[in-house]
């Protein structure tokens, strides 16, 4: 019984369907189409294949229910809707649990023929979009980008002329008679339905994705792009986006690096994960199709770019690399504290405070596991044979610093309040050191940092008057953590800037 109860999950697994149909394929596959909202394609790839939609369906399903359940008890309600697409529910208003109720409500022929009739596809439209395995959730680029495309054109169709309305097909006629709920559809997917999705507060998975992607075309091709958004989809080796750049351009690119996966290659940043390129090819998309976005003279900014590793302890690694040559390598042991560690679901809280000033970097916690740090750095020299290598440990991560420098081949270390092991005076250390310490959190610490310090020929540069607090709730723990990172930590503030 425990093995048919396993094989029934299997057989009732989305992804694990999908996987398996795709096992066998190697390499990487995508398809795109990149054109005007009015519908004009510029350029594709694959456009008319067949691929794994994920979430990206997601908006044509609530249409279909929008328009087909109209004014009865089973129409998508602002929450039910809120959540399908933006993401935001739990439990029953899940945006995965919505998209079931859906699909077993619509039968596949409902929703193929309502395909037909908004004129996706012409009379035999190939995309299925309602949520499972086998063949109920495959579309293609082309499709998507029609879909998009009449969202996007209802208004000039609802203020054309009588001569232009005898010139409409029957499909866009038919959506100007739903407007309402084609633009409820729209503001949804831009998150300006519901207001509290258009806040300044931290964006949804999905736009986060996006706005991701947006950061990544500023800061990697100096592109200048005012708004974008749309819906994505991520399953199974799945990477897809229907994106609307400037209300301007359209931008359909489904993936399948099902074969490739979504974890670390090798050791090599370039091959770190399946977003990363999807990432690179919407770039060259872009830059291909839409002049006005380039950097005039061919000049690109000199700015980073942010990859996530993972070591063989599955923990996360982050890199920076620049578009610009450098020959220093600045390795950073973060410390245990929950702000300190870049494993945590946020890593880029520790990015922020110490990528200003340095753009040759990569962030490790104070247990990464060090061979994996040594194939990254083969891998770097392999693309820079003169490069230097300078270590920074930070509070539990200067034990490691300590350890590790010279293991790594580091001409300089830099300990920021650091732990100092035991027995320290048995490890080699790099011609340079500095040391900065001095918080209450670590004074435990004072002398074996002093002694190192003499060891060396240097002094303990000390940031400041130890200020201790006690800690015997939340309030004062956070009240502790924050002046201990803004006051005390001042010289990590300085040095990192």
């Amino acid at each position: 019984m425990k093995l048919i109860m396993e094989n029934w999950r299997k057989y009732i697994n989305e992804d694990y369907f999908h996987r398996k149909a795709t096992k066998a394929r190697g390499g990487a596959v995508d398809g795109w189409i990149f054109g005007t909202v009015e519908g004009k394609v510029l350029d594709f790839s694959n456009k008319d294949k067949m691929f794994y939609g994920a979430s990206i369906p997601k908006p044509m399903l609530a249409l279909v229910n929008m328009i087909t359940r109209g004014g009865t008890s089973k129409e998508l309600t602002d929450k039910e809707l809120r959540g399908l697409i933006n993401y935001v529910g739990y439990g029953p208003l899940d945006s995965n649990a919505i998209n079931k109720r859906l699909t077993r409500d619509i039968s596949a022929r409902e929703a193929t023929e309502f395909l037909r009739k908004i004129g996706i596809g012409g009379d035999k439209p190939k995309s299925k979009i309602r949520y499972g395995w086998g063949g109920q959730n495959y579309q293609t680029p082309q499709e998507y980008f029609n879909f998009l495309s009449l969202l996007l054109n209802i208004d000039s169709r609802v203020q054309s002329s009588p001569k232009q309305w005898k010139l409409m097909s029957s499909a866009e006629k038919f959506l100007v008679l739903y407007q309402d709920k084609v633009r409820k559809i729209l503001r949804t997917m831009k998150r300006e339905q519901f207001p509290r999705d258009s806040g300044s507060g931290a964006p949804d998975r999905e736009m986060g994705g996006i706005l991701h992607l947006q950061q990544y075309l500023e800061r990697e091709k100096g592109f200048s792009i005012k708004t974008i958004y749309g819906k994505g989809g991520k399953a199974a080796g799945s990477l897809n986006y229907g994106l609307v750049i400037d209300d301007k351009y359209i931008l359909v690119i489904y993936t399948d690096y099902s074969n490739v996966g979504d974890a670390l290659t090798g050791t090599d940043p370039e091959k770190a994960t399946s977003r990363y390129r999807m990432l690179k090819t919407v770039a060259k998309i872009i830059d291909k199709n839409a002049p006005e976005y380039r950097v005039s003279g061919g000049e690109r900014q000199v700015i980073s770019r942010m990859i996530n590793l993972r070591d063989a302890k599955n923990r996360i690694i982050t890199m920076h690399r620049t578009t610009a040559p450098t020959n220093e390598l600045i390795i950073f042991f973060a410390g245990k504290c929950r702000k300190c560690e870049s494993s945590r679901k946020k890593p880029a809280k520790i990015n922020e405070w110490i990528f200003k000033k340095n753009d040759y970097l990569l962030v490790v916690n104070y247990d990464t596991d060090i061979e994996s740090i040594k194939a990254i750095i083969e891998s770097e020299r392999k693309k820079a044979p003169e490069l230097s290598i300078k270590v920074v440990g930070h509070s539990q991560g200067g034990e490691s610093a300590i350890k590790y420098s010279s293991e790594l081949g580091a001409q300089k270390l830099v300990l920021l309040d650091p732990a100092v092991p035991w027995k320290w005076e048995n490890y080699s250390l790099p011609a340079s050191v500095e040391i900065y310490a001095g918080s209450c959190h670590m004074a435990k610490f004072k002398s074996r940092q002093e002694a190192l310090a003499e060891k060396i020929g240097t002094k303990v540069k000390n940031p400041g008057k130890c200020v201790n607090l006690a800690r015997k709730s939340k309030k004062t723990r956070r009240i502790y953590e924050n002046t201990y990172f803004k006051k005390h930590m001042k010289f990590f503030y300085d040095f990192f800037g």
